[in-house]
C-alpha cells in the first residue's frame, strides 16, 4: 500500500526534501515501536536536520512514552534509554547546525524570514489555506480507500491495539500539521506511510484468517492508487497536490 501511495510515487519523482524527510520519520517510528533507540536517535537527528517540522515528530514521540498518560490500564516504568535516545537526536541535529552555523541568532532570523514569505506568498494564500480539516480532502482525493480505513482504525481499533501509542502520535501530528497556516499534502508526507499502515491493519483484521482475502483487497486497493495516480499528476499535470489541483484533474470542478 505505502509503495503505491499516489502521494508518494508522486515525490519519489523528484528530489524533493519531503520524500527524505518522510523515510526518516518512518524509520523512526519504527525504530520506536522496535524499541531500537541508537536508530531512533539517528533517524530523528537526521529528520531534524532535513525538515523543522521532525520536532513535532520527537515531541510527539516523547509525550506518548511517558507512562502517566491518562490511558486505563497502559502503565510502564520510565524508559530512559527512550529519553536517553531524544535527548541524543537534538544534540546531534543541534551540534551539526552549529558547525555549519556558528551563530544561532542567525538561524532563528532565517527561520522567520522563511516563514514570514511562505505565509504571505499569493499562492500560499489562495491554494494551500483553508478550514483545518482541508487536510482529509486531499488525502481523501489521493486515496479514498486509504483514508476510509485509516478512519475504520481510529474508530474500532484504536484503543484495543498494540500500535496505539503510534496512532496517538500520528494523530497529533495530523491535528498540528492541518492547524497551520500552509495546508498542504505535501508537507503533510510524514503521515502517508502511517496511513497505509493503518489502512493494513484494518485489513487484516476485516478479513481475519483470510490471508488471500486480505491481499486480494490490498491488490485492488493498490490498483486503484496507481491509477489516481495516473489520473491526477500524469494527465492532470498537477505538480502540487492541494484541494482545487487535484479536484480539476479528476474532474469534479470545470
Amino acid at each position: 500500500l505505502a509503495a503505491t501511495s499516489p502521494l508518494a510515487i508522486h515525490h519519489s519523482r523528484r528530489a524533493l526534501q519531503d520524500e527524505f524527510f518522510a523515510a526518516l520519520v518512518l524509520l523512526a517510528l519504527w525504530a520506536w515501536y522496535e524499541r531500537w533507540h541508537m536508530t531512533l536517535a539517528l533517524a530523528l537527528a537526521g529528520a531534524l536536520l532535513t525538515k523543522e517540522s521532525a520536532v513535532l515528530v520527537l515531541s510527539g514521540i516523547g509525550i506518548a512514552g511517558r507512562p502517566w498518560l491518562p490511558w486505563r490500564g497502559w502503565r510502564a516504568p520510565v524508559d530512559w534509554r527512550l529519553i536517553r535516545a531524544l535527548l541524543a537526536a537534538l544534540a546531534v541535529a543541534g551540534l551539526f547546525t552549529l558547525a555549519l552555523i556558528p551563530a544561532p541568532w542567525l538561524i532563528v532570523r532565517i527561520h522567520h524570514a522563511w516563514t514570514a514569505a511562505a505565509q504571505t506568498a499569493p499562492y500560499a494564500v489562495q491554494y494551500s489555506g483553508g478550514v483545518w480539516t482541508r487536510s482529509l480532502v486531499d488525502f481523501a482525493l489521493l486515496s479514498p480507500a486509504i483514508m476510509a480505513l485509516v478512519a475504520a482504525y481510529y474508530l474500532t481499533h484504536f484503543r484495543q491495539s498494540s500500535t496505539r501509542p503510534l496512532g496517538v502520535v500520528v494523530g497529533a501530528l495530523w491535528i498540528v500539521l492541518s492547524l497551520m497556516p500552509i495546508k498542504n499534502a505535501r508537507y503533510m508526507a510524514i503521515l502517508d506511510p502511517a496511513f497505509c499502515l493503518f489502512a493494513a491493519l484494518m485489513l487484516v483484521r476485516v478479513v481475519p484468517g483470510r490471508t488471500a482475502v486480505a491481499w486480494a483487497l490490498a491488490a485492488a486497493i493498490s490498483a486503484s492508487n496507481l491509477y489516481l495516480f495516473w489520473r491526477i499528476f500524469v494527465v492532470g499535470g498537477v505538480y502540487d497536490p492541494t484541494t482545487w489541483w487535484m479536484a480539476k484533474a479528476l474532474g469534479m470542478i470545470p
